[in-house]
């Protein structure tokens, strides 16, 4: 799923799943949905590449397992000033 977004998945693609994975974020339940806001990765293109894969992953509407409970992936925004 990277590969089309990230010219580098091959050599780097694992590392920034594994980032993706250590990534703080927040979860926000509103309705029937659980929205996963993550905090941005420590270079623009890594960040870039996430973002990417987030929308992809909207796209095929995930839930979470044995539930009703739709599943959407943010990137938070950059502070201001950073």
């Amino acid at each position: 799923m990277l590969g089309v977004h990230y010219s580098n998945s091959p050599s780097e693609g694992r590392s920034i799943i594994r980032a993706l994975l250590n990534t703080p974020g927040d979860l926000r339940v509103s309705g029937d949905v659980i929205e996963v806001h993550l905090e941005q990765l420590s270079a623009p293109r890594y960040t870039l590449a996430l973002h990417a894969l987030c929308q992809q992953l909207n796209a095929r509407r995930p839930h979470l397992p044995e539930t009703d409970y739709e599943l959407r992936f943010q990137i938070k925004p950059r502070p201001i000033g950073e």
